[in-house]
């Protein structure tokens, strides 16, 4: 075939190679070959025969009846025989010639259309045997070392043809044996090493008989072997392992295809080397991933070595596999000038249309309307044809060819000056579409860029047409209307000259997208002009000249609103502003009310600030539009200096930044930029050094940054601080001379067992853990099939790797793996929304948690959820059940995620009762109560789960809605019960409306809810009388009251509202003199006195509040009621009190008083009320003041109990007698006490100056803290029992925190003890012990 293909070559010079290939195909397509035409076998010329393949035949299968049929002769098919002897088609490995290497050729990969004698001939091979020149191989000129004699076992042929070949006679196969056989040639076999020997202590130890004989002329040796199938399978594959010296094949393969091969966790290529016994190594690729899946052309060579027999069977396998993954084959072709895109798509793609329609494949053409690099090709001349320059080295396809070529002959290019606003409507997003303008001028127009600055676009197409497309371009470019703008205009001068400011105001309103905005208002477009252009001008474009104007104008008030004043530029090296622009743009914004416009890669130098304000931190932000006042101007210059003060000190002096080249080998870059890298993320410098290194690896250009770019591909540019630049100048030759060395001893080789079972951990998922390791250690790593991993590199870095892996392989070896079993309608609530309760096992036992994927759409939904929930982790195992969690890890932390996860399922079990009540949907707004006050109430009495349906509009009223109850049995059984009374109630009841003016139902309702409450159970309803009267809520300005219940209950509730109304209409105010000290008595404890007298006397009285200087007390109620109640509070603002007064020690006051309990007890015991005058109370003495001596739980020092919440932490503070008296400053406090009678101020009196006799005896006070006030309630024990008596035992005053419903006191508001240093310590221990035993029982 390579001749035949250079003769096509030599012939027709002026043929492509794919016009050479179409031909080719028509001739085998022409060619229809009949029996007769076929040459007969044995008129056939054979070379001696290198193997006798035979067919294995297992009669084992055979029924009675056939085995004593006749046997019936069959005439033996013959078949070509591969030579192995020819040391030419099988150099023995270490000898024999080099290979000639063949024609370079596109892949055949995928062919599964072609027929195989076509994808034979592609590769040299016809029907498996080679036929190319006898010095060729027919493996791809890659191969370093070519095979020596590739066997195939066992292929199509029969026993039968073997034994033709042999001449001998035919042998009938028995039933039950299976017969199979391998050839191989001397320069295969281990010449040291008897063969006869070998085969009889082989037959002895195998099932399988081994027989061996010479085929051809003696050279080549036949072992065929009968018996068992497996055991004849293993005798001759052991053959070929012992008898056979050990040889390598690299098989080129597809890139995209190298995926495949290894598979998941290199589950395929384990596999594929568990059966043949050959090891199989697949190198890295270095093409990037989405180039491999574009393009099949693109090979890596995997490396196969073993004994021959194994290699071929890899090599079947992966050719399998190679064939299965490339039955469609990618090619992109590159040799196509891109300025002939559009007319190889044709109009709307038509042309391309046309070409898939005929035929099974895809073509994507790119779309080109804007060159990139490199412009298209000029012409000097009218007759010059333009050459347009393609990328060489690939094939096309024959139709594209001729395209390309007659595209070549007729194209023409003409270029034509647009201003650069104008290219925007020509063709684009805001023009004509490419397509468009090709069907109805025949050309393409080619733009520019926009980093480029030239004005030109390129006309291409015929040249009878190339005037129609000009004309078309500039009437599109025609039809925008075009205003400009200098904003120079609109100052008469600028500190850092007109020019500077009208560029950096442009730069601003770019930043704040002043473009959309002028757009989004006016449908006009504004173009500011490139920082190349001289100009300042700016542009504006519109179609309808009304819009233009109205956007100018506009314009014109947005630059007269940002005077120079309102901006300065801040000349910053480029250096710094990666900084500014992470670190400091937040803080000039929030701090100045200034915004900081970093210049991008390739701008000026020069930092921009403009004052914005407070508006600057809003969103969304609006650019200002009215111009500024003389004060506003100077704050904003006030602003900008601070900013600026502020810029310029935190960048420090500016000359101290160095700039310095290193040479750096290519090698070497790549390692180096990984050394930058994680030395700079670990140090954290505020200006770290800026360090570029030459040209990537892939050969694209970096793009060039304003710090510069290095000189040559061998350097390294440095740029920083130069203390700092100058330390990493000797990091960098020190690296580079420890690589040098490491790089003489990268032969280092070092390998160590480990178990194949953790190479999945090792690799990670997609591989990433190896990959780090060998990044980490910079070392390659691989894991070979005996269990060993061998580790190459320096002999350091290699060492240090081994043992890192040796330390995770004992981690391994600790690890244990759990399977539970879990129904998978609670994998839901094990996982925890989003993955939250697996994620906190996970984290807190370090280990991985999997629960099962949901295999199909009928799986339970709680197990889908929780598949999904749990997060990233490792992938399910394939065979893991639906009712399987595997838990994984170290052996002590699986143990206790175990044991926590079926505890957890355990009571996910005993509370995953369930009960469904399907009620009317007119009933829910009952059963849940004003603000879910009625189901919380249920849901806590109870402790199930109650879910009610979510509330439809306009949804019928009488349709029936489910209640979903969950919980223990139990629960769930008291809450059905318990929803179902209420159904039933509700649906025997009646509802009534009634319309109340609003200023009678604070009445209605009473005191705490008092009255309404006595009418409903006055009626016959409940306590709760929400549940019967529903008022509307506050802030609604509806006055209707709706009444539920059974008919008799809302009869005579109804009744008794309206009543009350009526008396209500009917009622009275009065007011009466009363004087204020006596307020107090009128009101009483927690107003007591006040709500007895409204009881009393029917009525409602309103008494002014402390500190408004009324008197007057207003009476309301009916006329006799009100009356009654006047003559009452008459007789008491008439009545004398008696009066005496103490002058009591300021430094006594609060531990006489204790904390007002002592006037309580004064006014309960002898209705008398203690006042102080104008004189203002001492502040309470806190615990821990100068002078006093604390212990906390014992020990000294500051009292920190926030850190534990037991009933053991606590603080003690006591204060001795001295500390006390340093206190007091001899300065007193009036005690005025008054009351009925001059007996009842007398014994008040009295008991007032025991307690001071008392008080002035102690010889300490303590302070007791607690850790949660809740504990004081345990202090003073059922009906004060515990505190009466400690205070008895130990003879101390003792105050405890009020209890305020159960719920302790203030945070931090200590128990008084009173008393002597003794007492105060024994009363504590009595209070702490009662704090620990209330605690333990909770």
């Amino acid at each position: 075939m390579a001749s035949q293909i250079a003769e096509g070559s030599s012939s027709g010079a002026q043929k492509t190679n794919a016009q050479l290939l179409k031909e080719k195909h028509e001739e085998v397509e022409a060619h229809n070959p009949t029996v007769e035409d076929a040459v007969d076998e044995e008129d056939m010329e054979h070379p001696p025969p290198s193997s006798n393949i035979s067919h294995p035949v297992d009669n084992g299968s055979m029924s009675e009846e056939a085995v004593g049929k006749q046997r019936v002769e069959v005439p033996p098919k013959k078949s070509t025989l591969l030579d192995t002897q020819s040391e030419e088609l099988f150099p023995s490995l270490g000898g024999g010639s080099k290979p000639r290497a063949a024609a370079a050729t596109a892949p055949a990969w995928g062919a599964k259309k072609a027929t195989q004698a076509s994808r034979s001939a592609a590769n040299g091979v016809s029907n498996g045997l080679w036929s190319g020149p006898p010095g060729a191989s027919p493996l791809s000129s890659r191969a370093s070392t070519p095979p020596s004699g590739i066997l195939t076992p066992a292929s199509s042929s029969a026993i039968n043809n073997a034994q033709s070949s042999r001449k001998g006679p035919m042998q009938m196969a028995m039933p039950g044996k299976y017969t199979d056989s391998i050839t191989l040639v001397p320069a295969q076999m281990d010449k040291t090493r008897p063969i006869q020997p070998y085969l009889d202590k082989l037959n002895k130890k195998s099932r399988a008989t081994v027989t061996r004989h010479t085929a051809g002329e003696g050279s080549s040796i036949v072992f065929e072997g009968s018996g068992p199938k497996k055991d004849v399978s293993e005798a001759l594959r052991t053959i070929a392992r012992d008898l056979c010296a050990k040889q390598k094949l690299r098989l080129p393969v597809p890139a995209s295809c190298r995926a495949h091969i290894i598979g998941q966790g290199g589950n395929v290529i384990k596999d594929i080397s568990a059966r043949t016994g050959a090891k199989i190594h697949v190198p890295k690729s270095d093409v990037p991933t989405n180039y491999q899946d574009d393009d099949d052309s693109v090979t890596i060579d995997v490396e196969i070595e073993g004994d021959p027999y194994a290699v071929e069977l890899a090599r079947l396998e992966i050719d399998k596999i190679v064939s299965a993954r490339t039955s469609r084959v990618n090619m992109r072709l590159k040799d196509i000038p891109p300025e002939f895109f559009p007319f190889l798509a044709g109009p709307h793609n038509a042309w391309i249309d046309a070409m898939e329609r005929d035929r099974d494949l895809q073509i994507q053409v790119p779309h080109f309307h804007t060159w990139q690099h490199k412009p298209p090709p000029r012409v000097s001349g009218p007759d010059e044809r333009p050459d347009f320059q393609p990328h060489p080295n690939l094939h096309v396809q024959i139709q594209l060819e001729q395209q390309v070529e007659q595209l070549r002959r007729q194209l023409a290019v003409e270029d034509h000056s647009f201003q650069r606003g104008h290219h925007q409507f020509i063709i684009g997003e805001r023009g004509m579409s490419l397509h468009d303008f090709l069907e109805e001028t025949g050309c393409v127009v080619v733009l520019p860029p926009e980093h480029d600055d030239t004005e030109d676009i390129t006309i291409i197409g015929p040249a009878e047409k190339l005037q129609i497309g000009v004309d078309r371009a500039a009437s599109l470019a025609a039809e925008m209307q075009m205003a400009n703008l200098d904003p120079r205009r609109y100052f008469t001068d600028a500190l850092y000259g007109l020019d500077a400011h009208s560029r950096a105001l442009s730069r601003y309103l770019q930043e704040r997208q002043l473009e959309e905005e002028i757009e989004h208002l006016y449908g006009a477009q504004l173009a500011f002009p490139p920082l190349s252009d001289p100009s300042v001008n700016w542009e504006i474009y519109s179609r309808d000249m009304k819009k233009s104007i109205q956007a100018r104008s506009d314009l014109a008030k947005i630059i007269q609103a940002h005077p120079p004043a309102k901006l300065s530029l801040v000349e910053v090296d480029p250096f710094f502003h990666p900084y500014l622009r992470q670190q400091c743009l937040q803080t000039l914004r929030n701090e100045y009310g200034v915004n900081m416009i970093v210049p991008r890669d390739g701008e000026s130098e020069h930092v921009i600030l403009v004052c914005e304000g407070p508006e600057g931190t809003q969103s969304p932000f609006q650019i200002p539009r009215q111009r500024p006042s003389e004060t506003e101007i100077a704050s904003f210059q006030e602003a900008l200096r601070q900013a600026r003060d502020q810029l310029l000190s935190i960048i420090g002096d500016r000359s101290e930044v160095a700039t310095s080249q290193v040479e750096v080998p290519r090698k070497f870059q790549e390692k180096l930029q990984k050394h930058i890298d994680r030395e700079q993320k670990q140090t954290q410098q505020k200006f770290p050094v800026q360090i570029v290194l030459g040209e990537p690896h892939d050969g694209t250009r970096r793009q060039a940054s304003n710090s510069g770019a290095p000189s040559s591909e061998n350097e390294a540019l440095l740029r920083g601080l130069s203390s700092d630049v100058a330390d990493w100048e000797a990091k960098i030759m020190q690296f580079l001379e420890n690589a040098e060395k490491e790089e003489q001893e990268r032969g280092y080789t070092t390998s160590f067992d480990f178990p194949t079972k953790f190479n999945g951990y090792l690799i990670g998922r997609e591989g990433a853990k190896i990959k780090e390791l060998r990044e980490q250690f910079d070392v390659d790593i691989r894991m070979l099939d005996d269990g060993k991993i061998e580790v190459q590199g320096p002999k350091a870095k290699a060492d240090a790797c081994k043992d890192h892996i040796i330390g995770l392989r004992k981690k391994y070896e600790d690890e244990a793996t759990y399977i539970l079993k879990i129904e998978p309608r609670f994998h839901g609530q094990l996982v925890g929304k989003k993955g939250a309760d697996v994620n906190r096992l996970q984290d807190k036992y370090s280990v991985k948690i999997q629960f099962p994927q949901s295999s199909n759409a009928h799986d339970d939904q709680s197990s889908a959820d929780a598949a999904s929930d749990a997060g990233p982790r490792r992938p399910a195992r394939s065979n893991q059940a639906q009712d399987e969690v595997v838990v994984r890890g170290p052996r002590q932390g699986a143990e206790k995620a175990r044991t926590e996860i079926l505890d957890l399922y355990q009571y996910a079990k005993d509370n995953s009762h369930s009960a469904t009540i399907s009620v009317a949907r007119q009933h829910l707004g009952s059963l849940i109560g004003q603000r879910g006050s009625e189901i919380d109430r249920l849901r806590l009495e109870t402790g199930a789960q109650i879910d009610f349906p979510d509330r439809q509009e306009n949804a019928d009223p009488k349709a029936h809605a489910e209640i979903v109850i969950k919980g223990t049995k139990q629960a769930v059984d008291a809450a059905k019960a318990e929803i179902q009374k209420r159904v039933k109630s509700l649906d025997d009841t009646v509802n009534r409306s009634l319309d109340i003016d609003r200023r009678y139902h604070g009445s209605l309702i009473g005191a705490q809810g008092a009255n309404i409450r006595r009418i409903v159970v006055e009626a016959g309803g409940p306590e709760q009388s929400h549940q019967v009267v529903k008022f509307p809520e506050r802030g609604s300005e509806s006055s209707t009251i709706r009444i539920e219940g059974s008919e008799s209950v809302v009869a005579q509730v109804a009744a008794a509202i309206e009543k009350f109304v009526l008396d209500q209409e009917k009622q009275t105010t009065d007011s009466i003199d009363v004087p204020a000290e006596k307020h107090g008595q009128l009101i009483g404890q927690r107003g007591e006195a006040k709500r007895s007298l409204e009881q009393q006397f029917n009525v409602s009285i309103e008494i002014p509040k402390k500190g408004t200087d009324r008197t007057d007390i207003k009476i309301t109620g009916a006329q006799e009621d009100v009356a009654k109640a006047r003559r009452y509070l008459a007789t008491l603002a008439d009545q004398r009190k008696e009066g005496e007064t103490i002058d009591m020690p300021r430094h006594l006051h609060h531990a006489i008083s204790a904390n007002g309990k002592l006037f309580r007890r004064l006014k309960q015991d002898h209705d008398v009320t203690v006042d102080h005058g104008s004189a203002k109370p001492p502040p309470k003495q806190q615990p821990g003041s100068s002078g006093s001596h604390s212990r906390t739980n014992g020990s000294a020092g500051a009292p920190l109990i926030t850190d534990e919440d037991s009933a053991d932490a606590h603080s003690w503070v006591i204060i001795p007698a001295e500390g006390m008296e340093e206190g007091g400053d001899g300065s007193t406090i009036p005690w005025n006490l008054s009351g009925p009678s001059a007996e009842k101020v007398a014994a008040a009196k009295e008991r007032v100056l025991k307690a001071l006799e008392t008080a002035s005896k102690p010889s300490a006070t303590g302070y007791l803290t607690l850790s949660d006030p809740r504990y004081y309630r345990f202090v003073i024990g059922p009906g004060g029992r515990n505190i009466n008596s400690i205070r008895e035992r130990t003879g101390c005053a003792i105050h405890v925190p009020n209890a305020r419903a159960g719920k302790g006191g203030e945070e931090g508001e200590a128990i008084e003890i009173v008393g002597s240093q003794a007492g105060c310590e024994q009363a504590k221990d009595m209070v702490l012990e009662c704090v620990r035993t209330g605690a333990a029982r909770g």
